[in-house]
């Protein structure tokens, strides 16, 4: 969309003021702008609309609480995906009248009760997953 010159109802044109409202203006245009405005309060009106749209614009261009935001959601996740600690199983295995039973214990309680074989097989599966440690503990 092409914006045409125009000139406001005293003759002064709009596009000086947008300038000076926008800092693209040179120092002559700043001083004719700031001279006419002292005269004429149509254009005074004019050209604080358009330092608010300038103000309105420059906070949108300003993403530094954007970007605070966005680092604390990033450290929220990171914590939320930080590796926990390894679990500790210690296990012991107990002789009874219906044969050998295993039983694990961790911080957490008891995870694990099962016949000698299965309890074997299980705490393979638990040594090969990230974060579990198995520490044999009684045997009687």
């Amino acid at each position: 969309m092409k914006h045409e010159r125009t000139s406001l109802p005293c003759g002064f044109r709009e596009e000086a003021l947008i300038a000076v409202a926008l800092d693209e203006a040179d120092a002559t245009l700043r001083q004719a702008v700031q001279l006419h405005l002292l005269s004429c309060q149509p254009c005074h009106r004019l050209f604080e609309s358009y330092c608010g749209l300038q103000e309105v614009f420059t906070r949108l261009q300003d993403t530094r609480a954007l970007e605070e935001r966005l680092q604390r959601a990033g450290e929220r996740l990171a914590q939320r995906w930080r590796p926990q600690p390894a679990v500790r199983l210690r296990y012991g295995l107990f002789s009874s009248a219906v044969g050998r039973l295993c039983i694990a214990t961790s911080a957490r309680g008891v995870p694990l009760v099962a016949w000698q074989e299965k309890a074997t097989r299980l705490l393979s599966s638990f040594t090969a997953q990230q974060g579990c440690e198995v520490q044999e503990d009684v045997v009687i």
